[in-house]
């Protein structure tokens, strides 16, 4: 199968003690067999502030699907 992923209205909110907190919506699309399949959503991180890039740390990622049931289509493996 193919996947394609889309993120979208990104917003960085400052916290305390050096944490991030990234809000974002996702699609992804998923071709298979013919099919192409859809998973909304949105995505919550929180990132402890380094003195550099390379040192910034996810602390915790949520990805919510912002759907109420998922078809059957078998085997479902994909990365939000």
């Amino acid at each position: 199968s193919r996947t394609h992923h889309l993120v979208t209205n990104v917003r960085v909110t400052a916290g305390d003690n050096g944490m991030v907190r990234i809000d974002s919506n996702f699609v992804v699309y998923r071709s298979r067999g013919g099919k192409t399949d859809v998973f909304p959503g949105h995505n919550i991180h929180e990132v402890v502030v380094g003195d550099s890039l390379s040192t910034h740390r996810i602390r915790r990622k949520r990805a919510v699907l912002g759907i109420d049931t998922l078809r059957d289509q078998g085997k479902l493996s994909i990365l939000l």
